[in-house]
């Protein structure tokens, strides 16, 4: 499943409604900044190899 937590869960932790722990738990340990790219990339490459431009 796919969502969002990544890039959200950061902020719940700066405004302090989620822990460092609870954010690991739920996104791990991965900077945002790293991880969103790489999900764009795998993401790309599936839609690139499964539609095919015509």
């Amino acid at each position: 499943m796919f969502t969002d937590y990544a890039t959200i869960a950061p902020q719940l932790q700066s405004a302090g409604l989620m822990t460092a722990a609870n954010r690991n738990q739920l996104v791990g340990a991965i900077d945002p900044a790293v991880s969103v790219p790489l999900l764009r990339g795998y993401l790309h490459s599936f839609f690139a190899r499964q539609l095919p431009a015509r």
